[in-house]
């Protein structure tokens, strides 16, 4: 374990008090935040400060406002409850500039110790998990699906070894153990869709993934490229693990087969496979960095 408070700065109920503030640690027990905030060190900071200079460090911001930019453009800007830093320190190097725009106060932890929590506290996983595949589902939204299309060559899903085959082809699971696909594969359920049913529309609570085994479903965003998603194609995932509504309508394209699988499934079993789930995390947090460098 990696101590960073010192004596004279123990853990205070104040700290798990506000970290408990945070929506995307909310759902986190108080005896993982007291963890989390025993890992951590106190930053205070002033306006125009830049909080990854020497390093990256994951900032939980307690008062003010931090600005990401990237390539002198500002990306989100973070605010009071609100985690910035995440990506980076995960990826292993800064692609921001992280500056204060006013003073403030954050919770500040190096990536070593965040790592080693990740590792030992499954809830503070999950939430990590969570901004991670909100900041994925972003890229997505923007860029158009990468696996949108037909693949070809791609397995059947019609038994066992192809679901677990196409779920391994999916950016967010590729990383993970087949012993865990192959039980979340067994506790799929295959649905025929008629043409022109809808799966879901945008708006609609996530939880349920779509594994495309047959058939097309078109896929139409509010904002950003349509896409009409083939076999081989894992619908649903990024919003179900970001627990976020859906962001596209998907509608039949003609007659189709898919295969329904329910996340909480698998993150009840991720709870026993920590470094899988920390390594998936950190490629995911490589690829986004690379897309800020462009």
């Amino acid at each position: 374990m990696t101590p960073v408070r010192s004596a004279d700065e123990p853990v205070s109920v104040q700290h798990v008090l506000a970290l408990k503030s945070f929506p995307l640690l909310q759902d986190v027990e108080p005896d993982e935040l007291a963890a989390l905030v025993s890992r951590t060190r106190t930053r205070r900071f002033q306006a125009g400060e830049n909080l990854h200079e020497g390093r990256p460090r994951a900032q939980f911001i307690l008062e003010g406002e931090v600005d990401s930019i990237y390539g002198g453009v500002r990306g989100r800007r973070h605010g009071v409850h609100t985690l910035a830093g995440t990506t980076d320190v995960l990826a292993g190097g800064a692609t921001a500039v992280l500056m204060a725009r006013t003073a403030g106060e954050a919770l500040e932890i190096e990536r070593e110790a965040f790592v080693e929590i990740l590792a030992e506290q499954f809830g503070i996983l999950r939430a990590i998990m969570a901004d991670v595949a909100s900041r994925w589902m972003e890229v997505v939204s923007t860029i158009g699906r990468e696996d949108g299309a037909a693949v070809a060559g791609a397995p059947a899903a019609s038994d066992l070894g192809g679901r677990i085959a196409l779920l391994r082809r999916s950016t967010l699971l590729d990383r993970i153990p087949v012993r865990v696909l192959g039980y979340v594969a067994r506790e799929s359920e295959r649905e025929r869709v008629a043409a022109g049913a809808t799966l879901w529309r945008t708006g609609d609570p996530a939880g349920r993934v779509m594994l495309i085994e047959d058939g097309h479903v078109h896929a139409a965003p509010d904002r950003g490229p349509e896409v009409l998603a083939g076999p081989g194609t894992l619908l649903g995932l990024e919003e179900s693990l970001a627990s976020k509504p859906r962001w596209y309508d998907a509608v039949a394209r003609g007659d189709a087969a898919v295969v329904g699988l329910d996340v909480s499934v698998l993150l009840d079993v991720l709870e026993d496979e920590p470094e899988a789930v920390i390594g998936t995390l950190t490629r995911v947090s490589r690829y986004l960095a690379r897309r800020r460098g462009r």
